[in-house]
């Protein structure tokens, strides 16, 4: 069931996560985006030499873990909750942290 909740929440804050009132993570892409492929073609490049590719995937491992998974959900609804001024998005957040 908790799992069910954590989809159905990010079902709601991904439509304004990706084009919120500012433009979002679109507009962030579309102002980076070299920057964003010149960090992907290091980081799979890197994938060629064995010694980083176990690095790596540790790291990876590591942070896309449960955990870490549900710090930055919960930092991001928070920032999304302090961008408004309604009390039942408040109340929404610590019924979430409380859940979760």
């Amino acid at each position: 069931m908790k799992r069910f909740n954590l989809i159905v929440v990010l079902a709601i804050l991904l439509p304004v996560m990706l084009f919120g009132a500012d433009g979002g993570i679109m507009r962030y892409l579309q102002d980076s985006w070299k920057t964003i492929m010149g960090v992907l073609v290091v980081v799979f490049g890197a994938f060629w030499i064995p010694g980083l590719r176990t690095l790596m995937i540790l790291a990876l491992k590591t942070l896309v873990s449960e955990a870490v998974l549900k710090k930055i959900f919960i930092l991001i609804a928070e920032k999304l909750v302090a961008s408004t001024k309604t009390r039942i998005d408040d109340i929404w957040l610590a019924e979430l942290k409380k859940n979760l």
